[in-house]
């Protein structure tokens, strides 16, 4: 018999549901990896920048867990991100206030064989009785200036030597700086010179017209007083002449001094002449421009013009081209009369205001008689001549000291200053 197994009967397989299963496979796959990539792109790319800000990231500290986290402020510049210097400190003021500084102004103090025989005295010499008329009128000043037309020596006095007695009385009649630029003591050699310049500072006066500018004081004001000669008469000066290099130098060294005015007492145009060169025009101008602030002038031994000059930039320069003689044996052509220049300078420290104002000019004129076969001299105010009852005054000196006052008002004008009219007197008189 034939035995036969019969097989199992096949299941037919569901295709569509197969389809399906394998679809949501996919599907969740795919969005899986979408979502690791997308975690890990965030954790990669840096937040975008602000603008002004440093783009370097700034790592903050994680805060503990127990706290709240504190808000940091963001920067609103980039300078909040780098670090910065300490500020520099302001400069504590010089002054405060209103400040004023009174200054007097004379010419040039002339040496003669005249001269020293009036200041004989014994073995010695006394020129303090020169001065004597004059004292009230150059001691009140805070700073009294003079130009010295001579040299100081031991021996051998002249018109261009003279002994240091002179500059004894000088200090006791109230002048307090001496110039020294100018043809005598250029022509006197460096060692003369330098004798000058010490029995100068000795005698406590303060030169000027050497290589160094002086800076007076005042409280908390500084003014430089410069001191030139046009034409030394030698090119071996030892004193300090008026060139745009040494003027250029000078001006610097104001600068890096903070000075509050500079002036400039020069040695310049035609002796014996009241007419103003034009070199003397020509160099006020380049000085006004340089920021000089008052120009006084010495050698014509005549009384010159006074103008005010203004620079491009508006500042303003006084100007005296000549103050004429304020000691001196000669008569002729004005040789016998100078003025006593008065100026303020005022400087406003709380809005750095410079003013310059009181100009005043008291007309002198100097007396030289003789008495008993010798010379006298006094130099006196030629408006208070009167006052003094023409002591020792010829008819002559009597007309002449009249006539002074009215022809320095015509050289120097009303406009800018105005004649000193004021018999003054010492404060013990």
């Amino acid at each position: 018999m034939l035995y036969t197994r019969n097989k199992p009967h096949k299941r037919k397989p569901n295709w569509k549901n197969i389809l399906l299963t394998c679809l949501c496979l996919v599907v969740v796959i795919v969005g899986a990896g979408l979502l690791i990539s997308a975690n890990s792109k965030s954790e990669k790319i840096p937040p975008a920048p602000t603008p002004g800000i440093d783009e370097t990231p700034v790592p903050t500290a994680t805060p503990e867990p127990t706290q709240p986290p504190t808000a940091t402020p963001a920067p609103t510049d980039e300078a909040t991100q780098q670090p910065t210097e300490a500020p520099t400190p302001e400069p504590t003021p010089r002054g405060s206030g209103v400040q004023s500084v009174t200054f007097g102004a004379v010419g040039d103090i002339v040496m003669h064989g005249q001269v020293l025989q009036a200041a004989k005295s014994g073995n010695s010499y006394d020129f303090t009785k020169f001065f004597d008329r004059i004292v009230p009128y150059i001691s009140w000043q805070d700073f009294t200036i003079a130009n010295l037309e001579c040299s100081i020596a031991e021996k051998g006095f002249d018109e261009d030597k003279a002994p240091e007695a002179l500059l004894s009385a000088m200090k006791e009649a109230g002048i307090d700086v001496v110039a020294l630029s100018n043809e005598i003591n250029a022509t006197s050699g460096a060692e003369a010179f330098a004798y000058t310049t010490s029995a100068v500072e000795n005698n406590g006066l303060l030169p000027v017209g050497t290589e160094n500018v002086r800076i007076l004081t005042k409280d908390a004001m500084r003014i430089a007083v410069l001191n030139y000669v046009e034409d030394p008469g030698t090119e071996e000066s030892a004193t300090h002449v008026l060139t745009e290099d040494n003027i250029a130098a000078d001006i610097s060294y104001v600068m890096d001094n903070d000075v509050d005015f500079v002036i400039a007492y020069i040695h310049w145009g035609d002796s014996g002449k009241a007419e103003v060169t034009e070199t003397q025009k020509q160099w006020a101008s380049y000085l006004a421009e340089s920021g000089v602030d008052v120009i006084l002038g010495s050698h014509a031994h005549v009384v010159q013009s006074m103008e005010m000059l203004e620079g491009a930039s508006g500042h303003k320069t006084l100007v005296v081209y000549g103050l004429g003689n304020f000691e001196s044996p000669y008569r002729n052509n004005g040789a016998d009369a100078g003025v006593i220049l008065n100026f303020t300078l005022t400087k406003d420290f709380d809005n750095g205001t410079l003013s310059i104002s009181d100009v005043t000019y008291a007309p002198t004129f100097t007396l030289k008689y003789s008495s008993v076969g010798k010379y006298s001299i006094e130099i006196m105010s030629a408006v208070e001549y009167s006052d003094k009852k023409y002591q020792n005054m010829s008819l002559d000196d009597r007309a002449r000291v009249a006539a002074i006052p009215a022809e320095i008002q015509a050289t120097l004008g009303t406009e800018i200053g105005t004649m000193e009219t004021e018999i003054r007197k010492l404060p013990t008189e």
